[in-house]
């Protein structure tokens, strides 16, 4: 949700970077009304945007207090379309997703 268009893009409206497609392996559900993500290295293909920042560290704790505790921040593995392979931090939430979506 933090991805411009998206319910929560005005956390990082602001922040200067670029936006980049890219894509990670796990599931994509819905949790409390949200779109959620779990990541799983052998879960299928989905597309994402990964937004490219030097200003982020500053503000981690900023967004880890709004994304809240079912909701922590990881570091994961994401392939860009430019063919580099990159660790990324995602919000991934806690538990197990349901009925697992493509």
């Amino acid at each position: 949700t933090l991805r411009p268009g998206e319910s929560n893009y005005r956390l990082l409206a602001e922040v200067p970077g670029e936006w980049l497609d890219g894509w990670v392996r796990g599931y994509r559900g819905e949790e409390d009304g949200y779109p959620a993500f779990w990541y799983d290295p052998d879960g299928p293909r989905q597309d994402v945007k990964v937004f490219h920042s030097p200003d982020l560290p500053k503000i981690w704790a900023h967004l880890d207090w709004f994304e809240g505790r079912n909701w922590p921040r990881r570091i994961v593995r994401v392939e860009l379309a430019d063919g580099r392979t990159v660790q990324a931090n995602l919000y991934q939430r806690v538990g197990q997703p349901g009925p697992k979506e493509p």
